[in-house]
């Protein structure tokens, strides 16, 4: 009855539009009710540091208004469409007019971008003067796109013509082309790396490297597991900041064809496969001309979603199996789960919650009695707690057998905890490319409620709502943060699968729905003329900034013998020669710097600080007073004989100025135990003058 009710309702076909509306009318009230008007928006910490309340915008209530949009949003598209169905039936509007909804959408999108190019050219850059937000080619060629796919709905393109004639290529030979294609577009002989992101990895494998013990002498931002298998890499190359750039590297170049791969099983289509990993790769990081860009944050690349990709092959082989296997490729699922749990923290919880999430829609829509249900799922779940129980408790035992301490898992959850409240974060915009992937997510989500509740067989759903549940649960590290550039890379690929699921589904069951089938096909031949453009364009662009003259010679040479992974400083690499030559026989020497991590890399060597894995393993990570506190504290008790702080006065410190008060209030903390013995460039040398 409700069903054939809802049906009814959308008789013209326009709730994707509405939905599309309804997020637009949602968010713009949501960012007003969630974020303008917290309280704790511009609340001073106390225990700040001047660089962490700098960029404090706490925001604890975004998380909330998004999964209440969840709820909220089909429920203002509905009654959307309820409001024209009556317009319609009051005559004030025509039905033909309705049906013509494409064309509204995407007037409408065209005239928000014309808006943003207009401002970035007359009145930022020809008026004002003044550098304007976003990359006016990125939104040029995004017109140009749209503009296309409004043409081509008009002219009721069929996006199956090419796709049909793609596929007809010989790609017994050709996928091996795409394949060294990927390699060479992926690849950057030139090892690229930034410092401080690099640091959060390589700090903690320094440490391991060195005999310190995870979660008991040190710690992580990110997974227990993904930090234990750098490890094992490292013990076999030399560490360093190209070799950590190398290693992203081969994960690219895996990541993508293991996706090209499971794409043609799943969809049945090698031509579908290559373009969907080719939008993977051009999707990435959109908002950045240059591609390798990417490599400077190892969180945003695929190495942070490896544990991803594992589960979901199991999902699609459990959807695919025969009913003699299910069980084990349950089993497989959630044993995986548990390894991504600890693979990395963010989205470990995410993974978690998406498992369980797939389990109980299954167990939902089977014809079992409401007991079975709760029983079934119930003893899912107790098996995915027991891996993830067993292999932390592995873990922690061999660690208390070793050492006679048991790991701190709290400590791994501190950091991300923080960020998690909506610290150092920037207010969510009222509109912004986020709104496509919140639409998709959506789209998607009701399409396999609405198809599973109309009876269809629900295994063939069972990936498809892992990727969907994945995405929306993922999705929060955007909205707490709201940083762009923390959008496309961790959800691209997802809206890339979900389009790829959703193109076939649309060709097979809306080709006679007109409105939605020719949209959807303009749509998409927007996006492969936007991915021609954009993707020719940025990497004509990267390759022109990569250096081949010496593949390979770039990374033999900064990390044989000494490293010169600062760019050329000088006063650095000489404090280092010093700190070598002087202070050899300091097996953990006693470091607050800025340059903490990369110091102790050329050193060979480990902090004197980090056995309390509470707090941070390195300067730029201590984000406030309470945590400098442990430092001061295990040097007031132990008091080693020389202490290395960072100089205020060297020329390196000019960026890092705003880490001021947190070098003088360690020096302020132990200033009557030490006095300066010798002035580096950039370091004090504290030597303890009393024991009182």
């Amino acid at each position: 009855m409700v069903k054939e009710k809802i049906k009814s309702l959308n008789k013209f076909g326009i709730f994707s539009p509405a939905l599309a509306l309804a997020i637009g009318l949602y968010y713009h009230l949501a960012v007003f009710f969630f974020t303008k008007t917290n309280i704790h928006a511009q609340k001073v910490l106390p225990d700040a540091f001047d660089f962490t309340q700098f960029v404090f915008r706490p925001e604890p209530f975004e998380q909330l208004g998004y999964f209440i949009g969840y709820f909220v949003i089909p429920i203002f598209a509905l009654a959307i469409v309820y409001l024209i169905n009556f317009l319609v039936s009051k005559e004030y509007l025509t039905e033909s007019f309705v049906k013509k909804w494409p064309y509204a959408l995407g007037l409408g999108a065209l005239s928000i971008l014309a808006y943003k190019i207009f401002l970035h050219i007359f009145w930022f850059e020809i008026w004002r003067q003044i550098p304007a937000k976003g990359d006016l080619k990125l939104q040029a060629l995004s017109f140009v796109s749209l503009s296309l796919a409004l043409v081509l709905y008009w002219r009721r393109f069929d996006l199956a013509i090419f796709i049909r004639w793609f596929q007809g290529l010989p790609w017994g030979w050709l996928r091996y082309v795409f394949f060294a294609l990927l390699i060479f577009l992926i690849f950057n002989p030139n090892f690229v790396f930034d410092f401080y992101h690099y640091n959060f990895f390589l700090g903690p494998i320094n440490d391991l490297l060195h005999g310190k013990i995870l979660l008991i002498e040190t710690t992580t931002h990110y997974g227990v597991l993904s930090t234990y298998f750098l490890f094992g890499i490292f013990k076999v190359i030399p560490i360093s900041y190209q070799g950590l750039s190398m290693i992203l590297a081969i994960t690219f170049i895996v990541w993508h064809i293991a996706w090209y791969y499971l794409i043609k099983k799943w969809l049945h289509s090698e031509a579908i496969a290559v373009l969907a990993v080719l939008a993977m790769l051009i999707f990435l990081n959109v908002m950045q001309i240059d591609f390798d860009l990417i490599y400077l944050a190892p969180s945003n690349t695929p190495f942070h979603q490896l544990s991803f990709l594992l589960v979901a092959f199991f999902f699609y082989k459990l959807a695919t199996s025969q009913p003699d296997r299910m069980k084990r490729y349950e089993n497989y699922i959630l044993f995986t789960t548990a390894l991504g749990f600890y693979w990395f923290v963010d989205n470990g919880i995410y993974l978690l919650f998406a498992t369980l999430g797939v389990f109980l829609f299954r167990e939902f829509f089977q014809e079992n009695k409401f007991i079975q249900k709760i029983r079934s799922f119930g003893w899912t779940f107790v098996k995915q707690l027991s891996w993830i129980f067993v292999i932390g408790g592995f873990y922690s035992l061999g660690q208390y057998l070793r050492t006679g301490f048991f790991p701190d898992w709290g400590a791994l959850y501190k950091i991300p905890l923080i960020f998690n409240k909506g610290y150092m974060m920037i207010p969510l915009p009222s509109y912004g490319y986020y709104y496509v992937y919140i639409f998709i997510f959506l789209a998607s989500l009701i399409y396999i409620f609405w198809q599973s509740y109309s009876k269809e067989a629900l295994n063939k759903f069972l990936l498809p709502m892992f990727i969907t549940l994945y995405g929306i649960l993922q999705l929060v590290y955007y909205i707490s943060r709201s940083h762009p550039l923390n959008l496309a890379p961790r959800e691209s690929f997802l809206l890339i699968l979900l389009i790829a699921w959703g193109y076939q589904i649309v060709v097979k069951k809306y080709k006679d729905t007109e409105c939605i089938y020719y949209s959807f096909s303009g749509v998409l031949a927007g996006v492969l003329m936007f991915m021609t453009m954009f993707g020719g364009y940025r990497f004509l662009y990267t390759i022109q900034q990569r250096d081949y003259a010496d593949v390979g010679g770039n990374y033999v040479a900064e990390t044989i013998g000494q490293p010169n992974v600062y760019g050329g400083n000088d006063q650095i690499l000489g404090d280092i020669d010093l700190l070598r030559q002087d202070y050899s026989d300091i097996e953990r020497p006693a470091i607050i710097h800025w340059f903490d991590t990369e110091i102790l890399l050329s050193l060979d060597k480990t902090n004197y600080y980090g056995s309390f894995s509470s707090e941070a393993f390195n300067f730029a990570n201590i984000f406030f007073k309470s945590g400098m506190d442990q430092f001061i504290e295990k040097t007031r008790q132990e008091r080693p004989e020389y202490l290395f702080v960072g100089r205020k006065e060297s020329d390196s410190f000019g960026p890092f100025s705003l880490y001021e008060d947190k070098l003088d209030y360690f020096q302020e903390g132990v200033d009557d135990l030490y006095i300066v013995d010798r002035q580096l460039e950039t370091i004090n040398v504290l030597k303890l003058v009393t024991q009182n």
